[in-house]
């Protein structure tokens, strides 16, 4: 049985790789940037930032019960 631990990851990676796409989408790369140019590096830096989002959210909860 999956952890709720996991389930909250997985809902951070999975919201942040959207968010990583809807920038790539929002925000396209007009000159020779490095980190805007690949729609994959997007999403590997949106899946991380919404994992890091969402485990200090999670300790903000566990804390104030």
């Amino acid at each position: 049985m999956i952890k709720v631990a996991s389930l909250v990851n997985l809902l951070g990676y999975v919201i942040g790789g959207i968010g990583g796409i809807i920038y790539f989408k929002l925000f396209p790369c007009e000159t020779g940037c490095a980190i805007r140019s690949n729609i994959f590096f997007n999403i590997l830096m949106g899946a991380l930032i919404g994992d890091l989002v969402f485990q200090l959210v999670k300790k903000f909860i566990i804390q104030k019960n």
